[in-house]
């Protein structure tokens, strides 16, 4: 459950009155979008801190000139001109015109969730990618290959939410298996299908060769745990 002690705890450098506010509509609207196990939660709140400077705001910091009225507000920031007009229309409110809206906590928990959810953020984070999460919302694109400001941060955030709710890790799938493997330099990269065919077996052979493991094909605990240190030292 996320109530105002859970993100306390993990900001506890955080505003009253914005911690207050965003646990009650963490708590009433993330099952409605089916964010309902622990990890899905603790990927959303975790990027929902970093976003709002753990908790210490729901305007953001500065005139933002460039793109001024239309600076980031909300848990997800929300920002730039074009957003609002297109968050407006999806909920029939007069975002454009009153971007201030915005910053009210339950309204601006449901516009990052509409985010979230056009981009499929979900899947990531019952794949515990953090990484993929961090810049879909930072950069626009799970896919991109530049980091997301502050992406470091979000991933400890991660990590240190996912205690507090008591997220176990993700379930060690093929298609895991496979998104793994390429971010870890697999050629040809492999499609991610969740299919253990001949040419996810070929990508396992060559990262156990290359870790020194046992050459034998098989993703079991020993190359996985190979895998999780690989992917971390990758995201250091």
């Amino acid at each position: 459950m996320i109530s105002a002690e859970m993100l306390r705890a993990l900001c506890p450098q955080g505003a009253e009155t914005v911690i207050a506010g965003l646990a009650r509509s963490f708590d009433l609207l993330l099952p409605a979008f089916t964010l309902s196990t622990p990890l899905r939660q603790a990927h959303f709140v975790a990027q929902a801190a970093v976003e709002t400077a753990y908790f210490r705001t729901l305007r953001e910091y500065g005139t933002g000139q460039r793109y001024a009225p239309y600076i980031g507000r909300g848990p997800g920031q929300l920002t730039w001109e074009a957003n609002y007009v297109d968050m407006g229309r999806r909920l029939e409110l007069p975002l454009k015109a009153q971007p201030q809206l915005v910053e009210e906590p339950a309204l601006g928990t449901l516009v990052f969730l509409i985010y979230w959810m056009h981009h499929g953020l979900n899947r990531y984070a019952d794949e515990d990618d953090g990484r993929a999460i961090s810049r879909a919302i930072n950069r626009g694109s799970a896919a991109s290959d530049k980091p997301a400001n502050a992406e470091s941060e979000r991933l400890a955030m991660a990590e240190t939410a996912k205690a507090l709710l008591g997220a176990s890790k993700p379930t060690r799938t093929i298609k895991a298996l496979q998104a793994a493997l390429n971010r870890l330099g697999a050629q040809p990269k492999l499609s991610l299908d969740g299919i253990a065919g001949p040419a996810t077996e070929a990508a396992v052979l060559w990262f156990q060769a290359e870790r020194g493991l046992a050459v034998d094909g098989n993703a079991g605990p020993g190359t996985w745990a190979a895998i999780d240190d690989a992917l971390a030292e990758l995201d250091a």
